[in-house]
């Protein structure tokens, strides 16, 4: 997966009743034909798949319109989603859906953490700690991680008082114990686009799909301009990203 990347966050599908693609619907084909005109071959959709009830039907829509594009893509979970929905759906080594999932290429390291229960449990922790010892020892200086919530404090009081992960002060503190290790992490979740950096982590919230809000408020504010995308150009000494907007969509 090394070279372009594309993230989407909180697609929040929910299936018409009618003809008629919901709105939902219509701001992810939107969001696709926007990657697809980058030529960017890789795609991760980072949790939320769902908008309410997840169905069976909403994930196999997801499927069915994700291969109409020359994308080699990903999904994980997040905590609107559910596991084995998913891993019905998706075929093997798209749908990342292990607790903690490791994958090397070209001597990057990139890491899946479902947080589908919105908390990462301590026999996960205990396994992620023990993949991190072993690239530590392998003398890598950069692990990419993607998983539906943030960990960093980002002063959203709306999300963060009700909705943040449950043990994230746990994570945050394993991630910190490898100093030598630079962590990126790209969440979604927050309905909002921010960068945060604490010691050797570094907390991307990737705009979303599906109803974006303002972070400047303090109540549930629809922000107009706030829908889009990721596009992440990963290296093994390094990474940028660029947040896409498509003001458009309301």
């Amino acid at each position: 997966m090394k070279g372009q990347i594309a993230v989407v966050n909180d697609i929040h599908i929910e299936l018409s009743k009618n003809a008629i693609l919901d709105n939902t619907q219509s701001h992810f084909i939107r969001i696709l034909d926007s990657i697809a005109k980058e030529n960017i071959k890789n795609l991760i959709i980072n949790g939320d798949l769902c908008k309410d009830e997840p169905s069976v039907q909403t994930y196999q829509w997801i499927k069915n319109t994700l291969d109409l594009y020359p994308f080699n893509y990903y999904v994980i979970a997040g905590n609107h989603d559910k596991t084995k929905m998913i891993d019905q759906c998706f075929p093997y080594k798209k749908a990342l859906t292990i607790d903690v999932e490791f994958i090397e290429t070209n001597g990057l390291y990139i890491t899946f953490l479902d947080t589908s229960s919105s908390q990462i449990n301590e026999e996960h922790l205990n396994l992620l700690n023990y993949h991190i010892e072993n690239i530590e020892n392998n003398g890598n200086e950069i692990i990419y991680i993607f998983m539906h919530h943030p960990i960093l404090d980002f002063d959203f009081e709306i999300m963060e008082k009700k909705y943040q992960i449950k043990n994230k002060a746990l994570i945050v503190s394993l991630l910190e114990n490898y100093s030598q290790i630079q962590f990126k992490v790209f969440s979604g979740h927050y309905h909002i686009h921010s960068h945060k950096i604490k010691n050797n982590i570094e907390n991307i919230i990737c705009p979303p799909c599906f109803f974006p809000l303002d972070q400047k408020s303090n109540k549930v504010v629809y922000n107009p301009n706030g829908s889009g995308w990721t596009k992440l150009d990963i290296k093994k000494t390094g990474f940028n990203f660029q947040f896409i907007f498509i003001p458009s969509l309301a």
